[in-house]
């Protein structure tokens, strides 16, 4: 049970204001062979139909779930999830286990399709080595190499869709 989330939002603050500075690289939707994505449990009905669009281009896709007490969910093996009530603390960090297995995922592309108040898995992305990030911008300041400025969250299918978009468009130099 998380008891406040005053000091993993810290964080995450502190390490996006660092992440800036990392080595980034464009992957356009071509390029990239393995794809990241992060989401809550609440959203699976949701992403899933979107999966099933990247695993048509042939894509790689690995995904790491977000299962809060509030949406519990059964453990799919093809999925690394992430467990509110067992694999975060108290303070809201992921275990360092939950963290290093994650950031053993080969990933071209990280899309994180977390919501606002997910710092747990804002953590894991940040630290996360992929070389280009993809997600939603809100409120909080920008912590992705390509972001959509988003004010609702209710259609998902839509934002992911744009995300797609974008990634077969834009060329890289």
């Amino acid at each position: 049970m998380i008891l406040n989330n005053y000091f993993i939002k810290r964080n995450v603050e502190k390490q996006a204001t660092v992440a800036v500075g990392r080595k980034h690289c464009f992957r356009s939707l071509k390029e990239a062979h393995n794809i990241l994505i992060f989401f809550e449990a609440k959203d699976e009905d949701k992403i899933e139909p979107c999966l099933e669009t990247l695993r048509m281009l042939k894509k790689n896709v690995q995904v790491c779930l977000y299962v809060s007490r509030k949406n519990p969910l059964e453990a799919n093996d093809s999925y690394q999830m992430i467990y509110e009530n067992k694999d975060i603390n108290r303070w809201g960090f992921p275990l360092a286990e939950i963290s290093r297995q994650v950031n053993d995922i080969k990933a071209d592309v990280l899309i994180d399709l977390t919501g606002d108040g997910c710092y747990s898995m804002k953590y894991i992305m940040l630290q996360h080595p992929s070389c280009f990030k993809v997600g939603l911008k809100r409120k909080e300041q920008d912590m992705y190499d390509f972001s959509l400025s988003v004010t609702d969250r209710d259609d998902l299918m839509y934002l992911f869709g744009q995300i797609i978009f974008y990634l077969q468009t834009i060329r890289s130099k």
